[in-house]
């Protein structure tokens, strides 16, 4: 057995070897490949490898906490960039708004928040234009942030209060907590939500009126009032105090704006400072200096003046860096609409490069193949050159075409023929056979004129019951006496399935159509004009950039006009290309909720469609978008009364209303306004949204004529009063009948001279059951010259535009 020895407690423990300076080698074996950062004297940061001794002393917990101090204060870091912005941020745009009652101007709660909010040390009024509601500020105390503020002075003006919404990022309602809120601010609430609600803070005045115990108690019900109407979490401010002036500063500052999609999806500026650069005898260069917002500014764009007009940019400047001039080729124009060709009428196709036109190659395809399985075959298939003689072919086309147009008729009939003898068994011989045995109408041919009209009348007035009672009274038409049916309704034509039966959305249109532009590919055109891909990176100036538009052509009028007074601040837009040009356009709009003004199609309105005003007489039609190529029209909108609150499908009814107008490409709102009979004023009456321009969309009137039952035997019946003549009974005999109880049939033949008619349906007809014929007619809007004519000439001296301004 080894014996080892150990060494005891007292053994002697010599010093380690040390030195002064370890070696760069011995720093990275005992770090161990840990690094920390740090600053030299010049403030650059650098990383050095931890010593030995930090790496000892730091515990694994006081590395966690070291992690997590830095991450917070990274955090704090971009939050507060979040809240107060960079320094060359555009400045944020407030407005307020006083929500009650303002007895006299003195008396503008809105006035007195604003005094109460900028009358401190710790506010800097910046350099602003005079005479000019747009002020700009600095709060000292929050990070040097820069606010714009005005006041909206009249709060009853509808116009005013929409172009307060239009511009803003954060909305102060301003409401004197004693006297509440009156009937207007319904409407207001009304005008911000169907347009776009910004971010929105609701400040109380005169709270320290109220008792101590309800002050409480008045906070929640206003902010639980303003929550529902606008769905946000509201902020509610008392306004009574300096340190409320502050705590007002502060929520604005820290308030995340909410964004406004469809104006934050093209470029505008508000400026603060607008003047005349130069002035000629009617017109001059006006000139707007502010930040570009939403996206990218072009010169070549055009610039809407928002209730001013539409111009042309000379040139763009950003101080003392760059200046940008616009390009002839690509310069958008402001002609809106083309010259009609009278002799041609023919529609004009918008002329521009947004789709590849490919040459289609013709190719031969065996007889009986279907376009399915020629799209199989290759290109080295047999295929047809441009030019070669194919007249024999057309021959035959267009005789195939005339022996279908005359067997049409016989076609229908044989197939209404085999579907009745499937289902009951009995053919047309006999069924023709009994209507000759059992309905002999030579009583009714030998009645005198007073006989047949004292039937006729008495017939009227039972049907005119039951139209009161199907509320469908507009549709159901009397065939004139004096007047033959195929002349009176000869633009009409009758549907087998409004749906799926064809028509040719060129035939017969209007001379107006040679006025205005239709897209080849309506997506591709507003792709390319949304994403500038037809102007170059270099002519694009970037959003949140400071320039200076130079606007060509702008009447000197607009400077003694209302919004040139600067009472309310200035806002202008630039628009995308092709949104000049006029087309079809169609609204979705919806009725509001208690409006009992009645709007009819073709009345005379007022429509604001993004940020642009037009006068106009739309035709109001169903919504419709599982059809998508013909759509009804309707009389009048329904919806919006507060006895249909409890029927959801006629308080949640939307149309379509169609207008020639400028086109607007998506998202943007619209806003429709009619004139009340009683007042004389303006009145909100709907709301929706712009969809995409289809000239091609059939918008059809429907009428229905209605027949008497004079006998019916089965399914074969004898009618009258539908028309009153042997030649319209042939005229309107392809048209196929349907009755109110779900039966269908045919035309046999007339019956005499007096309008009388052999008929035979698909089903057993009762004596108690109404024969109808369904026909429709294409109808087009009325072209509005007026809203054409406001885009070129923003200063109108005609009575209705002034009447206009008055009451917006």
């Amino acid at each position: 057995m080894t014996h080892s020895h150990k060494a005891g407690a007292k053994k002697q423990q010599n010093k380690k070897h040390s030195t002064a300076h370890s070696s760069k080698r011995s720093l990275k074996r005992q770090a161990k490949g840990r690094v920390e950062s740090y600053y030299d004297q010049s403030g650059t940061k650098k990383r050095r490898h931890i010593s030995l001794k930090a790496a000892v002393v730091d515990k694994k917990h006081e590395r966690k906490d070291r992690a997590k101090q830095m991450r917070k204060n990274k955090r704090e870091e971009i939050l507060q960039k979040k809240r107060f912005g960079k320094k060359d941020a555009p400045t944020k745009i407030v407005g307020l708004l006083s929500f009650s009652e303002i007895a006299s101007p003195e008396a503008d709660y809105s006035q007195k928040v604003r005094k109460l909010m900028v009358d401190s040390p710790d506010v800097t009024l910046l350099p602003s234009q005079p005479n000019y509601n747009l002020q700009n500020y600095q709060f000292n105390d929050f990070q040097n942030c820069r606010v714009s503020l005005f006041n909206v002075n009249d709060r009853k003006n509808p116009k005013a209060v929409l172009d307060a919404g239009k511009m803003v990022n954060v909305l102060v309602l301003v409401i004197e907590a004693d006297e509440g809120m009156d009937d207007w601010s319904t409407n207001i609430v009304r005008l911000i939500k169907s347009q776009g609600t910004p971010s929105i803070i609701l400040a109380l005045t005169g709270l320290d009126k109220i008792p101590v115990k309800k002050q409480k108690e008045y906070k929640k019900e206003y902010a639980a009032f303003i929550k529902e109407e606008f769905a946000q979490d509201i902020r509610v401010v008392p306004c009574d105090t300096e340190a409320d002036g502050r705590m007002l500063r502060r929520w604005i500052v820290e308030q995340t704006s909410q964004p406004i999609h469809w104006r934050e999806a093209r470029p505008y500026i508000v400026p603060t400072h607008v003047s005349f650069a130069t002035k000629g005898s009617e017109t001059g260069t006006l000139v707007l200096e502010g930040f570009v917002r939403g996206k990218k500014l072009c010169a070549n764009q055009l610039i809407h003046i928002v209730n001013q007009g539409t111009y042309q940019i000379s040139k763009i400047e950003i101080p003392e860096v760059q200046e940008y001039t616009p390009r002839d080729e690509v310069r958008e124009q402001l002609k809106s609409d083309k010259e009609p060709d009278v002799m041609g009428q023919e529609q004009p196709w918008i002329t521009v490069d947004d789709v590849e036109n490919e040459k289609k190659k013709l190719i031969r395809v065996p007889k009986g193949m279907s376009s399915y399985q020629a799209a199989w075959l290759g290109d080295d298939y047999e295929s047809g050159e441009e030019g070669e003689d194919d007249s024999d072919e057309d021959n035959f086309s267009e005789d195939q075409d005339m022996a279908d147009d005359q067997s049409e008729e016989d076609g229908l009939m044989q197939d209404f023929e085999e579907r009745l003898a499937s289902n009951n068994g009995t053919n047309t011989e006999d069924a023709k056979t009994t209507v000759d045995k059992f309905f002999n109408i030579d009583d009714d041919e030998d009645m005198d004129d007073m006989e047949r009209e004292a039937e006729r009348q008495l017939y009227l007035e039972q049907m005119k019951e039951m139209r009161e009672e199907t509320n469908n009274e507009r549709e159901f038409v009397d065939t004139p006496t004096d007047a033959p049916a195929r002349v009176r309704f000869q633009k009409y034509r009758g549907l087998k399935s409004m749906r799926s039966s064809p028509w040719d959305p060129k035939e017969n249109l209007p001379i107006d159509y040679s006025r205005i532009y239709q897209f080849k590919d309506f997506k591709r055109s507003k792709k390319v004009a949304t994403k500038y891909l037809c102007y170059t990176q270099d002519e694009l100036i970037e959003e949140d950039t400071f320039v200076r538009i130079y606007v060509q052509d702008v009447p000197l009028e607009i400077e003694k006009s209302h919004n040139m007074s600067f009472d309310t601040p200035m806002m202008a837009l630039a628009l995308y290309r092709h949104e000049q040009k006029c087309s079809v356009v169609h609204l979705k709009v919806r009725k509001l909720l208690g409006v009992q003004t009645p709007v009819k199609s073709k009345d005379e309105v007022l429509v604001q469609i993004g940020c642009r005003w037009f006068k106009c007489n739309p035709i109001l039609s169903e919504y419709n978008p599982r059809n998508p190529k013909k759509i009804r029209t309707e009389q009048y909108m329904r919806g919006g009364s507060k006895d249909d609150s409890s029927n959801k499908s006629a308080v949640n009814l939307s149309h379509t209303a169609t207008i020639y107008a400028p086109i607007t490409y998506k998202p943007a709102p619209v806003l429709m306004f009619k004139k009340d009979a009683m007042t004389g004023r303006m009145e909100f009456v709907a709301y929706g949204s712009v969809m995409d321009p289809e000239p091609d969309l059939v918008l059809l009137k429907r009428i229905v004529l209605t027949a008497d039952i004079h006998r019916c035997h089965k399914r074969q019946a004898v009618l009258r009063f539908m028309f009153h003549n042997a030649d319209d009974v042939r005229w309107f005999k392809p048209v196929e009948l349907h009755s109110e109880q779900g039966r269908h049939g045919v035309i046999k033949e007339p019956i005499g001279t007096h309008g009388y008619m052999k008929c035979i349906f698909d089903d057993t007809l009762r004596q108690n059951d109404t024969v109808m014929m369904t026909l429709y007619k294409r109808v087009f809007p009325k072209w509005s010259t007026e809203a054409v004519d406001q885009l070129r000439k923003p200063v109108d001296d005609s009575s209705s535009v002034k009447e206009a301004k008055m009451i917006l």
